[in-house]
């Protein structure tokens, strides 16, 4: 008898089988990327090119929202903090960091506002490789 239920007890895995879909190709075919948000700090009115460079970093297709944050306005006096948090060279500049819904709070790029610089955030050549050993 105990013969017997040592023999199932070998076998039993043998019954069941293991998924055959690798788990990164099941993540990217059905997992929501983070959402990242660019935080634009200004004080005033933009220029013509930093209105520009603003549309870039809200592009549909990418996974990150833009919040454009005028420190002049007294609404925004809890970003005033964040900013000198940042010690930045100037305005207006641009941080990305993780979305707050992940309660990561780093930052993953910091630059002055330039059309240069939206441009190399969201359409980098390391995001392209990126991207070209993802697909492939």
């Amino acid at each position: 008898m105990i013969r017997v239920l040592l023999l199932a007890i070998a076998f039993l895995p043998l019954l069941g089988s293991a998924c055959s879909v690798p788990v990164f190709r099941y993540g990217l075919e059905h997992w929501l990327p983070d959402a990242f948000e660019a935080v634009v700090f200004h004080r005033g009115k933009l220029t013509a090119e930093q209105v520009k460079a603003i549309e870039v970093l809200k592009n549909d297709q990418l996974n990150l929202g833009a919040k454009v944050v005028d420190l002049a306005d007294e609404a925004n006096a809890e970003w005033v903090e964040a900013w000198e948090a940042l010690k930045a060279e100037s305005l207006p500049w641009m941080v990305v960091r993780p979305n707050q819904r992940t309660g990561i709070n780093w930052l993953r790029f910091s630059r002055a506002l330039t059309v240069e610089n939206a441009k190399l955030l969201v359409d980098s050549p390391a995001r392209r490789e990126f991207a070209k050993r993802l697909a492939a």
